[in-house]
């Protein structure tokens, strides 16, 4: 395989967009170490606990799904502290959200936007705490063989 076509290969790995075969075939192919692109490398560092070990059972997860559900995460956080600390002292509440970049201010309304918000958030973060338990066990079950060989 050419150079291009291996850093195209791995553009779609880091996206998520590839078969388990394909993910096969890249394992292989940077394990000749014959491809040295700021690319391969990346995918090497990725990919090494996997290039000497057999991966067992994979779920197919999304990596950009991952870091997509964790920023969302995090910027639920920031704007949550930010509206305490913006309403530190107030003695008033004020309810006022921007969707798409119209003013609500209806106080049921902004509750029910953030209620959802945080419902969705809850949910990707479990979503992210499975696979990080599954990606866990897989380890631990590969080091047991390891150390049984």
């Amino acid at each position: 395989m050419k150079q291009e076509e291996l850093d195209k290969l791995v553009e779609r790995y880091f996206d998520g967009d590839t078969t388990l075969s394909e993910e096969s075939t890249l394992r292989q192919l940077l394990a000749t170490g014959r491809y040295d692109s700021e690319a391969a490398r990346e995918a090497m560092a990725v990919m090494g606990y996997t290039v000497s070990v057999p991966r067992v059972g994979q779920r197919s997860f999304s990596r950009r799904k991952t870091w997509t559900v964790a920023a969302s995460i995090a910027v639920l956080v920031i704007a949550g502290a930010g509206f305490l600390f913006m309403n530190q002292g107030n003695s008033r509440s004020e309810y006022i959200a921007w969707v798409n970049g119209v003013r609500i201010d209806n106080p049921a309304r902004v509750m029910e936007l953030a209620e959802k918000d945080l419902a969705e958030a809850a949910e990707a973060s479990e979503g992210v705490m499975d696979e990080t338990s599954d990606c866990w066990a897989e380890i631990a079950e590969q080091m047991e063989q390891l150390n049984q060989l």
